[in-house]
């Protein structure tokens, strides 16, 4: 903090101030300081090391200017400090409150402020430090690979294409200038806002060693109204572009620039080159339309195919599932049929069982079975033999 110059104890007047009080707004040697704090009525005064005290700033703030009382409350309706007189005056209906219950808040919130700062300035240091590896380098690389490209194509043409090579390779480093330049304001900028974080916060963190409520309230104020309106961290720029190149267009730069110099060759008078000219142009458009309907023609030929396709993997779904349902209702029937044999094979069993058996068997003329009854027999051919 900026001091002024050594005070003289205001009691004894011999040493020099080394403490403040914010009360009575004197300095106090180190004697009579001791002698200060042994008065009761002074004992609650807030006491400070001088060294530490910026005297310039310190004023009658903690005294109330209307009826020059010192503050006692904190009306929270005004928000401002009171006294004694105000309490049952002007300010008797509001709400009021200690005042280092508010500056406890306050002071609690001035270091969110402090560790919210310093994470902005966290924030810009590593946005510049991204600017300067990530976008310098990329800048540089993709310029550079585009200036290779661009070399590459170049070695395939004549000494003409040199002077368009370099024309190409001017505009992506004209380009990159530019970039560097938006980038490096971008950076500026940066620098201003951190500087103002910069200030807020070293001015927080002043105001914060200052012990006397009053002062420190006022103090903090000001600088968090300077909070408020803060510039925002601007935002990461997007990653500098590079001109478009499509080796293409170059070669139709030289094509033309070619074609113009065959043409300035010719005998412009000679109709022979004349014809040959208009006949290989014309041979040039059927071969391009050739080329056109063949290619509309194959498109056609993939769709159509590819529908194709598409209906025969329907079909094939739709069949799978008919030899599902259809399998199952075999199954079904196969089953449905067991099970009546099944039951008439029993039934004829008890049937047999209870018809009386004779002395005189009889046998079966179809399949040579001995049963024991005319009845039994035709049981038999007619329930075993005719599902043989």
């Amino acid at each position: 903090m900026a001091q002024v110059s050594a005070q003289k104890c205001s009691l004894c007047d011999e040493q020099n101030g080394a403490y403040y009080c914010y009360e009575c707004q004197q300095s106090l040697c180190t004697i009579c300081c001791k002698k200060h704090g042994k008065i009761p009525s002074l004992r609650g005064h807030t006491v400070a090391d001088i060294n530490t005290i910026d005297l310039s700033t310190v004023n009658k703030k903690s005294q109330c200017t209307e009826h020059e009382k010192e503050f006692l409350f904190y009306c929270v309706q005004c928000d401002a400090f009171i006294c004694s007189l105000c309490v049952t005056s002007t300010h008797i209906t509001h709400r009021f409150s200690q005042i280092t219950e508010i500056v406890v808040k306050e002071r609690e919130k001035a270091k969110e402020n402090i560790e919210e700062l310093k994470l902005k300035i966290d924030e810009i240091a590593s946005l510049q430090e991204k600017i300067k590896t990530h976008h310098y380098e990329q800048l540089r690389v993709k310029s550079k690979q585009c200036i290779e490209h661009i070399e590459s194509v170049s070695k395939d043409l004549q000494s003409c294409i040199e002077s368009k090579k370099i024309i190409k390779a001017t505009e992506v480093q004209d380009n990159e200038k530019n970039e560097q330049e938006n980038l490096k304001a971008f950076l500026d900028s940066t620098d201003s806002v951190q500087k103002q974080y910069s200030q807020i916060l070293s001015e927080l963190e002043n105001v914060l060693l200052e012990r006397h409520d009053v002062t420190f309230y006022s103090s903090y104020k000001s600088i968090d109204r300077d909070i408020q309106i803060l510039v925002k961290i601007p935002e990461e720029p997007s990653e500098a572009q590079i001109p478009f190149f499509e080796e293409k267009f170059l070669y139709q730069e030289v094509l033309e620039y070619m074609e113009s110099k065959i043409g300035n060759s010719l005998c412009q008078n000679c109709s022979v080159q004349k014809i040959k000219i208009e006949d290989l142009q014309s041979e040039n458009k059927q071969c391009q339309e050739t080329l056109q309907r063949a290619l509309e023609t194959q498109e056609r030929e993939l769709i159509r195919l590819s529908e194709d396709i598409k209906v025969l993997k329907q079909e094939k779904q739709t069949m799978q599932s008919q030899y599902k349902v259809s399998v199952y209702q075999k199954d079904a029937e196969n089953k449905k049929l067991s099970e009546i044999v099944e039951n008439l094979k029993k039934k004829s069993d008890r049937l047999l069982q209870s018809t009386k058996r004779t002395e005189n068997p009889v046998s079966c003329d179809k399949c040579g079975d001995i049963l024991h009854s005319d009845r039994e027999l035709s049981m038999h051919k007619h329930w075993n033999c005719i599902y043989r």
